[in-house]
C-alpha cells in the first residue's frame, strides 16, 4: 500500500493539472474565440446584405456566379494540357509516366 499511494498522488496532481488548465486557461479561450467568430458572422452578414442591396438596385441577376462561363471554356483534355510542356516519358516495370520538365515559379 505504500507503494501505491506515490501513484495516487501523482494521478491526483495531475488531474488537478488538467482541469487547472481547462478552467483557467481554455475556456477564457474558447470563449474569445466565440466571440470572434460571432463578429466575423456578423461583419459577413452585413457586407452579403450591402451586397444583396446593391446587386439588386442595379439589375443584376441574383442566380449566377461571376465567372461560370468561364471554367467550362478553361477546362483542357488531359493530352493537350501534357502537350504545352516538354516532359520526359518514364517505362519502367514499377512506374510508367512523364515528368514535366519546366519548373513554375509561381502557380497561376
Amino acid at each position: 500500500m505504500e507503494k501505491n499511494r506515490n501513484y495516487f498522488i501523482a494521478i491526483a496532481l495531475s488531474v488537478v493539472i488538467v482541469l487547472a488548465w481547462q478552467f483557467l486557461y481554455m475556456n477564457p479561450r474558447m470563449a474569445a474565440q466565440q466571440k470572434a467568430e460571432e463578429a466575423q458572422r456578423a461583419q459577413q452578414e452585413q457586407v452579403q446584405a450591402a451586397n444583396t442591396a446593391a446587386g439588386q438596385s442595379a439589375g443584376q441577376a441574383s442566380g449566377t456566379l461571376p465567372g461560370a462561363g468561364q471554367a467550362a471554356a478553361a477546362t483542357e483534355t488531359r493530352e493537350q494540357a501534357l502537350s504545352k510542356s516538354p516532359r520526359v516519358a518514364i517505362d519502367t516495370p514499377a512506374v510508367i509516366g512523364s515528368i514535366n520538365l519546366v519548373a513554375r515559379a509561381s502557380m497561376t
